[in-house]
């Protein structure tokens, strides 16, 4: 999809409203709406992952001050190739790989390690969609590959439905706990030269992350999908340096997602700079 052009970008209402206009706060009208009806959520996911294309990427980044961007493959779906060739035409664009967890495994690490010379700036888990335990021993012997290369993992963090109850047979939510905040922490804690970044902080059990993770320094969270005080919290418990503002494009847009920071951090310029700016830049050494 990515070279596509003129794929429509989809609004929701619903999204609208509830989340991005109310930037993500856990209000009575959203959680209400979730209860009536979990799969409108799903449904508008669903169009836009159909709208994520290079030409609707530089679209999404007019009228911000973003000058790089994260764009994390998730495999066997998209690969280190298709954001490599992306990044070629737009050099905005940071590429990470992502392991095939449907290869064999000395196939898998091959292919990680090639990627991760040929440029890769980090590496995406999705435990979720990838159906693979965080704390696998598939995902523990692909981090003796990452770590020589001292190059962030970005992992999604909490529970998430991706699917509509007619493609799960029944099995809902689906794989959830692969991504538990507890799975994550013995993968943090058993590899502390890795840094790893806790996609979402968590989403719902960003409390949990509060909780757990701020004693492991190698661990860092990101604020899509999080509301203001949540961000503020998340400051406070792991400290300024270890959050990073992310918008989750295509899935979150960039704009309101930018505004739940500047209201996190209020009118604290050096603040905003370290998470919008500084921490991502050391991460990445840019």
């Amino acid at each position: 999809m990515i070279f596509k052009t003129g794929i429509k970008f989809p609004r929701s209402f619903f999204e609208w409203l509830l989340s991005e206009r109310t930037l993500y706060k856990e209000t009575f009208l959203y959680k209400t709406a979730n209860k009536i009806s979990p799969m409108w959520s799903v449904k508008c996911e669903q169009k836009r992952n159909a709208a994520a294309t290079l030409e609707n990427l530089r679209k999404s980044l007019e009228s911000t001050n973003i000058v790089k961007c994260v764009c994390a493959p998730v495999a066997p779906n998209t690969t280190y190739g298709d954001m490599l060739a992306a990044a070629k035409t737009e050099p905005r664009i940071i590429p990470f790989a992502s392991p095939d967890f449907t290869t064999d495994s000395g196939i898998r690490k091959s292919r990680l390690e090639t990627d991760l010379k040929n440029g890769a700036m980090g590496v995406k888990i999705h435990p979720i969609l990838q159906e693979i335990a965080a704390d696998s021993d598939d995902v523990i012997s692909l981090m003796d590959i990452v770590q020589p290369y001292c190059k962030p993992v970005l992992l999604h963090v909490g529970p998430a439905q991706y699917y509509l109850s007619s493609e799960t047979s029944g099995n809902k939510p689906r794989f959830d706990d692969f991504a538990s905040v507890e799975r994550i922490e013995r993968l943090v804690s058993d590899f502390p030269k890795v840094k790893f970044i806790m996609g979402h902080a968590g989403l719902d059990d960003f409390r949990k992350v509060i909780e757990i993770m701020p004693k492991y320094k190698n661990a860092y969270v990101d604020t899509s999908f999080q509301y203001p005080q949540s961000i503020r919290d998340l400051i406070k418990a792991l400290g300024g340096e270890r959050v990073l503002f992310a918008s989750d494009w295509h899935y979150g847009l960039r704009i309101p997602m930018i505004a739940t920071v500047f209201e996190a951090c209020k009118n604290d310029v050096s603040l905003q700079r370290l998470v919008f700016y500084d921490n991502a830049a050391n991460l990445f050494g840019i």
